[in-house]
């Protein structure tokens, strides 16, 4: 499974992923799966906007208490930095 993930997050996106953001969003809800919560956010952040809206959402309500593992996942991504952190410190 973390393979296939891996695999989704290298090719970026595609439709036939873009179809299955609901789907990859109920994985990362789910509190068995915690050992692909990485590979997960990983893909979704690959799909692109679709997939940044989707985490924003997850975070926003905080299921499951994945809440502070979103935040600071996308904390350490540096186009979040870049984007919104530093100018928001600059400001």
């Amino acid at each position: 499974m973390k393979a296939a993930l891996e695999m989704i997050s290298l090719i970026g996106p595609i439709d036939n992923a873009l179809e299955k953001i609901n789907f990859f969003k109920a994985l990362l809800c789910e509190p068995q799966l915690k050992y692909l919560r990485q590979a997960i956010f990983n893909c979704l952040v690959s799909l692109g906007y679709e997939g940044f809206t989707a985490l924003v959402e997850i975070a926003s309500k905080d299921y499951s208490n994945l809440q502070s593992f979103v935040l600071d996942s996308l904390l350490h991504l540096r186009p979040v930095q870049r984007i919104i952190l530093v100018p928001s410190i600059l400001a």
